[in-house]
């Protein structure tokens, strides 16, 4: 199913956090002349807190972008089982209909334009899409691991170098302009809530949309 194909992706990335261990720094700060070119020594971090964030950055990105997928395959099944769901002003062009030739053909390109022009949207827009159009509500957690704020660090990781952006210094302040840190304990937390939301939004689906398919 989905929601184990995600879990297990996210869990994957729990022995990679657990590289963020001193010892294996020391063993990659030691080591690094033989294991590294001069170009990759250039790139390397030079202390175990820079290290330790490196990789729970990587982690959470990571864990982030499988949650992204999910949510998105999980918008294609549901449309897929249930057009009547598609909005009725979505279009095709002249030539993907001439093209696709079969009925099925057809309502994949529809439902991959229109989870496609809705992944490209904030959190807030997309579970805004789930409950209006889907009619599937997503659980807001008020923890200080919340699926916000996790999207404005990665956007900020993404497209700002890891600064606080102006976003996300209004929502959660955080002073603009500094860098965001992470620690392999804070990455757990934004897992939890992934999970959470994941297991929710999922068993919601089966319930009005997919019981007779899953």
């Amino acid at each position: 199913m989905m929601i184990e194909n995600l879990f297990s992706q996210l869990d994957t990335l729990v022995p990679f956090l657990g590289l963020a261990n001193e010892e294996i720094f020391s063993k990659i700060h030691d080591e690094n002349q033989e294991w590294f070119t001069e170009q990759q020594r250039k790139s390397l971090p030079d202390t175990f807190n820079s290290y330790k964030n490196q990789v729970s950055v990587s982690a959470f990105l990571l864990g982030y972008s499988y949650f992204e997928v999910f949510i998105a395959d999980l918008a294609k099944k549901i449309l897929l089982s249930r057009p009547v769901l598609l909005p009725k002003d979505k279009n095709l062009t002249y030539g993907e209909v001439v093209d696709a030739q079969e009925y099925n053909i057809l309502l994949e390109r529809l439902v991959e334009k229109q989870v496609f022009s809705v992944m490209y949207s904030s959190v807030e827009k997309i579970s805004e899409y789930y409950e209006k159009n889907l009619h599937i509500t997503w659980p807001n957690y008020c923890n200080e691991y919340s699926i916000e704020k996790a999207a404005l660090i990665r956007n900020c990781y993404m497209h700002n170098g890891g600064i606080v952006d102006a976003r996300l210094h209004n929502k959660f302040g955080l002073e603009i302009g500094s860098k965001i840190f992470l620690s392999p304990s804070e990455v757990h937390g934004y897992g939890i809530t992934v999970r959470q939301i994941a297991h929710e939004i999922y068993n919601q689906a089966k319930i009005k949309h997919l019981q007779s398919r899953t």
